[in-house]
């Protein structure tokens, strides 16, 4: 009698551990954690728009051309961009080093301690403060079509400038599966190669 009690104890066990698994896959695949971007061209509908993650490599060219643009950033944010965004300030340091990387260029810079390298140009650009706070004021100064922030480490920054009515797209840097992420959407938003 104890040892099948124990075998019904044991199996409730396993179906309680596949049903709180599967549970959790199926939370897990509706709440995303890639940034989406969509992008519309004028022969296309925007209805049928096809929506692509940044980090497929195969998609790239389709995700880095067309504008308007819906982004769904790493704060599950979302951004629709009507343009090409000319003036682009990159507010956190390994972002902003990872968008020189691609080429990119910002209107603003972190102080030259927070940066692993020094940038061409950041000695000509003006300087937002420290990333963890930087000047808003000097920010909101500089008129940017866009604000790159860090998520996470500056999310009361993103909702803060959200609320003075700029447009900020909140990426992470850190780990090899954001990076990658980050830098696919950064490429599709300033439509660098």
């Amino acid at each position: 009698m104890k040892r099948h009690f124990m075998s019904i104890v044991v199996l409730i066990t396993i179906l309680v551990l596949l049903a709180g698994a599967w549970f959790y896959r199926h939370i897990h695949d509706r709440i995303p954690d890639t940034p989406v971007v969509t992008a519309s061209n004028p022969e296309t509908p925007p209805d049928s728009a096809p929506e692509t993650e940044a980090a497929a490599p195969s998609e790239e060219s389709t995700i880095s051309k067309g504008f308007p643009m819906t982004i769904r950033d790493m704060m599950n944010n979302t951004v629709t961009l009507k343009q090409k965004p000319e003036k682009i300030a990159v507010i956190s340091g390994p972002l902003l080093e990872m968008f020189y990387g691609l080429g990119g260029q910002s209107i603003c810079t972190v102080n030259p301690e927070e940066l692993k390298a020094p940038l061409a140009d950041a000695g000509q650009l003006p300087s937002i403060g420290k990333a963890a706070n930087p000047d808003i004021i000097a920010i909101l100064e500089l008129e940017p079509d866009l604000v790159i922030a860090e998520a996470g480490v500056q999310n009361e920054i993103v909702t803060t400038l959200q609320k003075s009515k700029l447009q900020v797209v909140a990426l992470k840097s850190k780990g090899d599966a954001n990076r990658e992420k980050s830098l696919n959407l950064m490429k599709a938003i300033a439509g660098l190669e």
